[in-house]
């Protein structure tokens, strides 16, 4: 899915890489996509995500997930999605269109 038409990127101020403090919105669908790597192993969730034929985003040679499939496909990382959805449905002035 190409980030640059139909996104909005947040990030959250921290440590760490900035790809791993970084969410996307979905400007028409509304889905939020959180770090693959935040729900395990990258890879491996990409695996998971392609097996589902789920959609995702790769952005600098990273992926990333919709929060709604994480809680589903992983539920002891739910909190982790739900917390990435709450910055982003409380805070939209960090926002910044496509990449």
């Amino acid at each position: 899915m190409d980030v640059q038409d139909d996104s909005l990127r947040f990030e959250v101020s921290g440590k760490g890489p900035r790809w791993a403090r970084t969410a996307w919105v979905m400007r028409s669908s509304g889905d939020i996509y959180m770090p693959a790597a935040a729900a395990g192993n990258e890879t491996t969730v990409f695996l998971c995500a392609g097996f589902d034929n789920e959609p995702i985003l790769r952005v600098h040679r990273h992926v990333y997930v919709r929060t709604s499939w994480v809680r589903r496909e992983f539920p002891k990382c739910a909190d982790i999605a739900d917390l990435i959805e709450r910055k982003i449905k409380g805070s939209q002035t960090n926002a910044t269109a496509g990449i």
